[in-house]
């Protein structure tokens, strides 16, 4: 396996996103947060600007009820997805 070398802040960043993750599924589960937040909330946490980028990347789509019902824990992964951390350990062969 390749070594990565990362700043000790952008590990520890990582995993500190990756353990909210973990956070956001057990509170949605036990019913401490909502399942869901609307495209509204979603812009007020995260920004219109990335809200809409995973729109156009297909990343975030409409319910089937024609509205918006966006899991917080799948919008904490897209902003997994996007460290380059993740992209290096996902590229480790």
């Amino acid at each position: 396996m390749d070594r990565l070398d990362f700043p000790e802040f952008t590990r520890a960043s990582f995993l500190m996103n990756v353990a909210k993750l973990g956070a956001l599924e057990a509170n949605k589960l036990n019913g401490s947060i909502k399942a869901f937040i609307t495209k509204q909330e979603a812009c007020r946490r995260y920004t219109r600007v990335k809200v809409e980028q995973w729109i156009r990347e297909g990343k975030l789509k409409k319910s089937k009820d024609d509205t918006w019902k966006i899991d917080p824990v799948y919008i904490q992964a897209l902003l997994i997805e996007e460290m380059p951390i993740y992209k290096a350990i996902k590229n480790i062969k």
